[in-house]
């Protein structure tokens, strides 16, 4: 494996948490999405979030390097579940209930690998 490709790998999936990000802070405001955390707020968090890993799992899978698109979602995946544990611990938000923090992680492995199956599925033939 050379260096070009382990980039290229790591590059996919930092852009596909980029589109996370992007997502996930466009969409917020949008949305409506502040305030209290009632079950609406909740609701719409995840959502949002959700769609915002489909995003990143097929950006990752998109840009990754060929035959090395499950490398790009694995790295995509431990950087979810660094950022989450780093953010519960360092920044932890009180108004949300206890297992939001790790409910959204879990959506967001589940829609990461969804973006892919769904990048594979529109370019099989690429």
């Amino acid at each position: 494996m050379s260096i070009r490709t382990i980039g290229r790998t790591v590059l996919a999936a930092a852009s596909g948490y980029a589109a996370t990000v992007l997502v996930v802070t466009l969409a917020t405001p949008i949305a409506g999405l502040s305030g209290p955390p009632t079950t609406a707020v909740l609701a719409g968090d995840l959502f949002i979030s959700f769609a915002g890993a489909i995003a990143a799992g097929y950006i990752a899978a998109r840009l990754a390097a060929p035959g090395r698109r499950l490398a790009a979602l694995g790295l995509l995946i431990l950087i979810f579940l660094v950022v989450a544990v780093v953010l519960s611990r360092v920044f932890p938000d009180p108004s949300r209930p206890a297992s939001f923090a790790p409910l959204v992680t879990l959506l967001s492995v589940i829609g990461a690998w969804a973006g892919a199956m769904i990048e594979r599925a529109v370019h099989a033939a690429s």
